[in-house]
């Protein structure tokens, strides 16, 4: 089944066909299937859709959700980090941060969170750095309380790393944006967060 939907996913004259393919396998993926779907090709089919700029919107949209879903397997996060030089990753970025598809954008930052989980490539970091920051300075000042979410959540864990550290430390508008929303009237799961993010960059300054 799924070797029939990636064929379906490669066939760009016929939209609907690959956005439902996309949306079969990112159905799989979040069941009982996960493993069947992983041990495929789709990361790379998934990768080539997202790298492809003729790629229609509503079949990215369902693309991204799907590479979101995959990222959160350990060994697909560093598939998807290390895909195609670095490309995959700087891709998503690129459109959580400059996408004009709140879908899309979400999406991409939800896999962006999911690969902060691990060690992401100096080099790879850097390259990145002024996408990510410009992703996170969006989505912390949306309105929308799972923008602001997916944000925090990403913050924390990318927090962890001293390189990131010594580049967002310096970022003061971005702190006083976390300094309101713990103040806010966010809800306290997500001001908790924040609270969290400016804990952790208290230690971080601490250690050194």
């Amino acid at each position: 089944m799924v070797p029939t939907l990636m064929r379906q996913l490669r066939i760009s004259s016929n939209p609907q066909a690959q956005q439902h393919a996309a949306g079969i396998i990112r159905n799989l993926a979040t069941g009982d299937h996960i493993t069947d779907v992983l041990t495929t090709e789709c990361a790379n089919t998934m990768a080539y859709m997202l790298l492809d700029p003729s790629t229609n919107i509503t079949v990215l949209i369902e693309v991204t959700a799907s590479i979101a879903v995959f990222a959160d397997d350990d060994e697909t996060k560093d598939q998807l980090m290390n895909m195609e030089g670095g490309k995959v990753f700087s891709r998503l970025v690129s459109l959580a941060s400059l996408s004009s598809n709140s879908e899309v954008q979400y999406n991409c930052a939800g896999a962006i969170g999911q690969i902060a989980l691990t060690d992401i490539p100096e080099d790879l970091l850097h390259k990145n750095i002024a996408g990510i920051l410009l992703y996170l300075d969006k989505f912390l000042m949306s309105p929308e309380p799972s923008f602001v979410h997916v944000a925090l959540w990403t913050l924390l864990q990318l927090l962890d790393d001293r390189g990131f550290y010594s580049i967002y430390k310096k970022e003061v508008h971005l702190h006083k944006v976390i300094e309101k929303i713990v103040k806010s009237k966010h809800s306290e799961a997500i001001k908790e967060l924040a609270d969290n993010v400016q804990a952790k960059m208290t230690a971080q300054a601490m250690s050194g």
